[in-house]
Formats: structure tokens, sequence, C-alpha cells
């Protein structure tokens, strides 16, 4: 569904998704309260209306009632502004917003400064439970061939770019992303091997230990994920992990994570993922 587009003719501007299109309206809404924005350049939840916009979901009136407005506005999950002239600008999806210390952190903003420095191909950024913030802003990055990059030489990087809330507490370098169908990074993916409770311990800057299992007994194939290959242990990672977050890990390796729970060495090695540091340990 197209909702937006720059101009054919007329002024395209670099960094928004256009104007609405002819019959199709937008409006900002405040994240928190849901009151609509009608001052221009407020950032918010963005909603539109129109010939284009469904209906509703087919045979879930709930979802319907959650997802649409009281006067008929679908809520989109999209952040974003509506400047003064009318283009629409994205900064982010509402599900990865990172509440860090008190502050909105908008992981595309901080990405976009990660992929501006040199011999950084891509990256993702995502929120973990932190222990002194709430949430601890949090990036994996795909070096460029050839590129030599460490946590430290990045952090320092974006210390010059952003803000210092938004300066990730970790960075992890990783070969690749992982990817749906669609393509798109599976942040809900990359950020399983940090979730749960954090020891107390700091761990090894740059590095994720214990995320290779060398335990051979189950004769379980090794899976290619963005920390590299796993084997049946993949189910330790999560540390914490609930129903929603073990149910994605399950699909992607491929058999039930209940197979081998008894197994010591995912123990041994979900004791170990990389914490945060404290403000005891900083």
């Amino acid at each position: 569904m197209m909702n937006t587009s720059n101009p054919y003719e007329g002024v395209r501007l670099p960094g928004s998704v256009g104007l609405p299109l002819k019959g199709v309206a937008m409006r900002v809404a405040n994240s928190e309260s849901g009151a609509v924005e009608f001052e221009p350049d407020v950032i918010g939840t963005l909603q539109i209306k129109g010939p284009n916009v469904f209906a509703g979901y087919w045979r879930d009136e709930q979802k319907t009632r959650s997802e649409f407005t009281a006067d008929g506005w679908f809520k989109t999950g999209d952040v974003g502004r509506i400047d003064r002239n009318g283009y629409v600008h994205i900064v982010g999806r509402a599900k990865d917003l990172v509440i860090s210390g008190g502050y909105n952190v908008y992981p595309k903003e901080v990405e976009s400064e990660l992929d501006a420095v040199e011999g950084v191909l891509e990256s993702a950024v995502f929120g973990v439970p932190h222990p002194d913030f709430g949430e601890g802003v949090t990036a994996v990055v795909v070096a460029k061939p050839g590129a030599v990059l460490t946590e430290q030489s990045i952090v320092e990087s974006m210390k010059a770019r952003l803000a210092r809330y938004k300066v990730p507490k970790r960075i992890l370098l990783v070969d690749e992303l992982p990817r749906n169908t669609m393509a798109r990074c599976k942040k809900t993916f990359c950020a399983i091997p940090l979730r749960g409770s954090i020891p107390s311990e700091r761990g090894p800057l740059g590095q994720l230990p214990g995320l290779q299992c060398h335990h051979r007994e189950c004769a379980r194939p090794q899976r290619r994920t963005p920390f590299g290959l796993v084997d049946h242990d993949v189910k330790s990672l999560g540390l914490g992990m609930r129903s929603l977050a073990q149910g994605n890990v399950q699909r992607d390796i491929g058999y039930p994570i209940a197979e081998c729970a008894s197994c010591g060495t995912a123990a041994e090695k979900s004791s170990r993922v990389l914490p945060f540091p404290t403000r005891s340990t900083r």
C-alpha cells in the first residue's frame, strides 16, 4: 500500500518519503497520550486515513479497535513528523523505540550515524535491559571487507556525532545481519543473546562469550546466526526469554528448544553472556 511519494514535478526532498497521495490524509499523534499534534515538525506516531486503508482485521474486532482510532484513523506504527510544507519524515518504528534513562532514542538516527563511520557497511540498533537506565542502546555492526573496526573506536566516533544518551553502550561486530524473507533486519534475533538477567561481572569488550557450543553428544547441526555458528544450545542464549522470544528462536533453528534442556554445556555458557557495565563497574 503506497501512501506518500515525492512529487514527479516539484520539490523532491531528500530524507523525506514525500507528500501524502491524493485522497490520503496523514497526521501525527502524541506517542503517549494519543492526542493529535497540529504543530509542524513534532515527532510522534503517524496515522493515516483514506480509501486505500483497509476496513479492519478479518474476524478480529479487538485488534481492529486497538489499531484504529475512534474517529477511524489507522495507526501505522511508524514514528515520524510532518514539516510545515506537508512532507512526511519517518524516523523509525514505534516498537523499535529505545527509552534509556527516560530519554527517547530512535534507532534509525543512530544507525544513520553508525553507517556514516568509515569502514562500516551496515548496522542495526536496538535496546536491551540495562541495570541503570532501564534500556541500553545497543548496536550490531557489519564492517566493510578489509576494514578494521573496534568497539571502542566506533564508540569514540559516536560521541562526536550524537548526544551522550544516544551513544550505544555496547557495539557488537558481526559478519552479517539476520534478515527475514523481505530482507529486513530481524532486530529481535540480534537482541536475544543479551536479554534477561545481567551478570554482575563485566564480560570482555567486543565479544559474546560462549555463543558457540562445542557439545557434540546430541549431534545437532550448527546454524548460522549473526553471531557466527551456534549449536543446539542456542536456546540458552536468551537468559530469561519467554514464549515469544523462544518461539522466534525455535523457528529460526528449526527444532524444539525444549530438547537438550539438561545440557550442562548450555547452562554453563548461558551464565557468561556479555553484560553491560553497572555503575559500580564503570
